[in-house]
Parts: C-alpha cells; sequence; structure tokens
C-alpha cells in the first residue's frame, strides 16, 4: 500500500458511513490490512471514489474529480489472477458447482443410502 492509499484509508476511517453500506466495509477491511498489503488497481479505483464521495466530511469540498471516476479498471485475466492466488495475494472465489453434477453426486448418495437398507 502506498503512503498516500494509507493516508487516505486513515482519512475515512473518520467519516460517518450509512448502515451496512459497502463502503464502510470496504474502509475498515483495507484499513485492517498491514502497510504492506498490495491493493489490485480495482481496490485502488475505488479507494479513491469513495475518498472523492466523502471529501466534504474530510474537509475538502473543493477537491477535483479524478479522471476516471466513473471507469473502473479493466479485469485482470485468469493467467494473472492464479498467479496471485498462487502467491497468496487473494483469494478467488471458484465458480459453483453445476446443477448437473450436483443433482449427479446427490443421486449417488441416495442410491449408496438405498443400498444400505434392508429390503
Amino acid at each position: 500500500m502506498t503512503d498516500q492509499q494509507f493516508a487516505m484509508l486513515a482519512a475515512l476511517i473518520s467519516c460517518t458511513f450509512g448502515t451496512g453500506s459497502r463502503e464502510k466495509r470496504f474502509v475498515r477491511d483495507m484499513a485492517s490490512q498491514s502497510k504492506e498489503y498490495e491493493l489490485t488497481a480495482r481496490q485502488d479505483w475505488y479507494l479513491r471514489r469513495i475518498y472523492y464521495r466523502y471529501r466534504v466530511q474530510l474537509g475538502q469540498p473543493d477537491m477535483a474529480k479524478p479522471a476516471d471516476f466513473h471507469e473502473p479498471p479493466l479485469p485482470v485475466s485468469g493467467a494473472e489472477l492464479a498467479r496471485r492466488e498462487a502467491k497468496g495475494q487473494i483469494l478467488v472465489c471458484r465458480a459453483p458447482v453445476s446443477a448437473d453434477r450436483q443433482r449427479a453426486a446427490d443421486l449417488e448418495r441416495l442410491q449408496a443410502w438405498n443400498e444400505g437398507k434392508a429390503r
């Protein structure tokens, strides 16, 4: 995390967020990370977006809007995500089990249960 990102998080901690807002959760989660944590491009973009949104509470009402305020960065490729996951930098959520595979697993479990019953 850069010094600027760390300072932004430190300032945002004192802001009043809406109850259960995603901004509050994001700021708290990022503030709990160590300074060595590396933010992704999208996390950096979101941090700057939140910082601009709460600029009045931060005492900077005349702050200029970031140029990429409405345009998040492009998604990261699958190979890059796999590399980061292998290094332990991020947690990648896997796609849910397809309905067909789930049905097949349920059928196998039912058949195994039925075989164990006396007829």
